[in-house]
């Protein structure tokens, strides 16, 4: 991300609004808020490449590949290749050969992210410098490049497509593009054909002739918390028959200072496009170029304003919506319209013309647009706007419950926010969506993955909920346990009447996520330890009890503290957890250790094989929780002799140091997900007895809200 650009766009690419449960429609496994798990398991090899290894090495952290190319041909399912920091020369495109599986995928991953840069060497009319040819890839925390733009629309640095370069597979499915950059082509940074349940999360793209992020004939696909900027002719967009895209967290904008050689100024985000008949899902006159996509909480800006030509455009799509989006300073705040374009240079090639259907524009703000409010062409079926703020826009449309005056950003140039007396500030309304698979699509959370109170504020932002601005408290507002909620059984301690809520929509993750709970495990002469928080397993020792603590108060609803103790809410196996929760200090380190488990009876000594293995779950939105905190979170030892797991340098299965602060910096946690974490301690800790078992919370800078769950907590070997 460039230098300057806003802490707010920052903080968006950081926190990750996945899964909350999953629902199966039609054979299809999307998840109930309609967005896609982050994350899956670790796979079973780790591999390395270096600038300065060897493809005929063995790919050891001390032998490693050199080439991307080689690397993802060799890769099998379940296997991770890491690309240690420099600049990789590359000089034959990379096409995938396997398949990696829902519980195995494959992942390419740079070691640091950004420090591992691919730069490709004379491939410009090669069509997908990066082919993603196969199921179940993730590719993360690269910088993707070339030695030079190229003048034709084979450019294309990333591309995924399971039948282009393979016509008996089947298109690819679940992807993931994460926290990436890629830069200095001429057609596009990323390309999705024919790539079904994708995730393009996390990147960042400059410097295209043509287009940032393309989706073409692909299913369920979401494109979240990316910055495109310097593009010559749209940010984003979703065509050719795809169904039920998700699109928000990004942020388009355009300064003036770029000239990409395309004419005319691009488009921020759309709905829809122009994709010629024979690369169309179909071309009857019952098709449309998108079905049932959705937009929410992005932001597009032109600074100074007239750089973006359409903030926002529904082209040729169905049944689709703009809700909760920000536009600032482009000619035109929203294009509706059908597929043929008889101004552009193709559009005589076009042999089909489906209209725009039933769109719908809610909650939106369009603010200094140059030209135009709407822009309307050959619209079909009911065209619904309303509840929208327009402030120096021309033509601005008169709604019934429009807004028409200054929304009072906090900076309009780079902080979306609503300030106290803002006009956006509880005139909007509720809005709710359904994907063409039927599917339910939740869009109640805010930019930040705050969840919306009633009434909705406009905007990208809800007023207060992630803003030092005379922000309102969370505690009067927070939801109720529900009362179909499972109490806890007769053998663990009750919950304190002050625990934390859990809104009514919590769901469990499905049976087939993870293996089953373990049971205890009996060692010779040595005792270890297991738990999955259910009847019949150990219980806590002390419920909510800090044993040292620093900036850190209650999450909301009268709590003074840290809280620690099993619920019956959410489990990874079984149905109970530990659930924790606190609210970490905005301007200072914060830190508090709690004390769970006595061990000091156990006798558990720790061998050189001896593992800790646990899985968590970090929240994002869930009662003012910041995802980012709920990742700052680790389980802790303290041992008989006064040492600690937390500062003993024992890693994870990344290279991660069991650490809250490590870990929640470490970018491996996905929010509202279950994450697997398992250590050898027995490599750095061997001979020492555990004295007590600890879950802390540790944010060196300023902290917040957090809260999530840990389950299956095992010491073994």
């Amino acid at each position: 991300m460039r230098e300057g650009v806003n802490h707010r766009m920052q903080q968006s690419t950081t926190i990750r609004r996945a899964l909350l449960a999953t629902l199966c429609v039609a054979a299809l496994v999307v998840t109930a808020n309609g967005r896609i798990p982050r994350t899956y398991a670790s796979g079973p090899a780790i591999y390395y490449v270096s600038p300065s290894g060897s493809d005929s090495d063995p790919g050891t952290q001390a032998r490693p590949w050199k080439t991307l190319a080689h690397t993802v041909q060799a890769l099998q399912a379940g296997d991770t290749a890491v690309f240690m920091d420099g600049v990789y020369d590359e000089t034959q495109q990379a096409i995938t050969a396997n398949d990696g599986t829902s519980t195995a995928p494959i992942t390419i991953e740079a070691q640091h992210r950004g420090a591992a840069k691919i730069v490709w060497q004379n491939l410009q009319s090669t069509w997908g410098k990066l082919a993603i040819a196969n199921s179940y890839w993730t590719v993360q925390g690269f910088e993707f490049t070339e030695n030079g733009k190229g003048t034709d629309t084979n450019d294309v640095l990333v591309f995924t497509d399971g039948v282009y370069y393979n016509p008996s597979h089947a298109p690819a499915t679940h992807v993931r593009i994460l926290d990436n950059t890629a830069h200095g082509a001429f057609e596009k940074c990323y390309k999705f054909y024919q790539a079904h349940d994708a995730l393009i999360d996390g990147n960042v793209c400059y410097d295209i002739t043509h287009d940032g992020i393309d989706v073409v004939q692909s299913d369920r696909v979401q494109i979240s918390n990316n910055e495109i900027y310097h593009v010559g002719r749209t940010g984003i967009f979703e065509k050719g028959g795809s169904r039920s895209p998700r699109v928000f967290g990004n942020y388009v904008h355009e300064d003036g200072a770029y000239s990409s050689g395309y004419p005319g100024s691009p488009i921020g985000i759309e709905l829809g496009d122009e994709t010629d008949a024979n690369a169309s899902l179909c071309s009857s006159t019952s098709c449309y170029e998108e079905w049932n996509g959705v937009a929410y909480d992005n932001v597009v800006v032109s600074n100074p304003a007239g750089h973006i030509s359409y903030g926002l455009a529904f082209w040729a799509c169905k049944d689709c919506a703009f809700y909760n989006n920000v536009v600032v300073g482009a000619q035109t705040g929203l294009l509706a319209r059908d597929s043929i374009d008889t101004r552009n240079p193709y559009g005589s090639n076009w042999a089909w013309d489906p209209q725009t259907t039933n769109p719908r524009f809610i909650d939106n703000i369009v603010a200094n647009a140059t030209q135009n409010a709407i822009e309307q062409q050959n619209v079909a079926g009911l065209f619904t706007h309303d509840y929208n703020l327009w402030y120096n826009t021309p033509n601005a449309p008169s709604e019934a419950h429009g807004v028409y005056a200054d929304p009072h950003f906090v900076d309009p140039s780079g902080d979306w926010r609503l300030q106290a007396g803002s006009p956006a500030i509880g005139a909007g309304t509720t809005t709710s969506f359904t994907g063409y698979f039927g599917e339910p699509i939740d869009v109640s959370y805010d930019r930040a993955g705050v969840s919306r109170s009633t009434p909705w504020d406009i905007g990208a932002y809800a007023y207060g909920g992630d803003s030092p601005i005379a922000a309102p408290q969370a505690s009067p507002t927070a939801p109720s346990i529900p009362p179909t909620a499972t109490p806890i059984p007769p053998t663990a301690t009750a919950v304190p009447p002050t625990a934390t809520p859990v809104p009514p929509a919590a769901p469990a993750v499905p049976p087939t996520a993870a293996p089953s709970r373990p049971a205890l495990i009996s060692q010779a002469g040595q005792t270890g330890f297991a738990t999955g928080f259910e009847g019949n397993d150990p219980q806590p020792t002390w419920n909510d009890t800090t044993d040292f603590a620093r900036n850190v108060g209650g999450i909301c609803c009268g709590l003074n503290q840290m809280e620690s103790s099993p619920r019956r809410e959410i489990a990874h196996t079984g149905g109970a957890a530990l659930l924790y929760s606190g609210k970490g200090a905005k301007t200072s380190q914060s830190y508090s250790y709690n004390k769970v488990f006595d061990l000091r009876g156990k006798n558990i000594t720790v061998r050189p094989a001896t593992t800790l293995s646990y899985w968590m779950y970090p929240q994002n939105g869930v009662v003012g929780a910041n995802g980012r905190d709920s990742a700052h979170v680790a389980i802790d030892i303290i041992f008989t002799d006064g040492s600690t797991l937390r500062d003993s340098g024992a890693v994870d299965q990344y290279g991660i140091r069991l650490h809250p602060q490590y870990q929640g910096d470490g970018g491996r946690l996905a929010v509202n997900a279950w994450n697997h974490v398992v250590s050898n301690i027995g490599a750095k800790l061997a001979g020492k007895t555990i004295d007590r078992l600890l879950v802390g919370y540790d944010q060196p800078g300023a902290g917040g809200p957090y809260r999530g769950y840990i389950d299956d907590i095992q010491i073994s070997g």
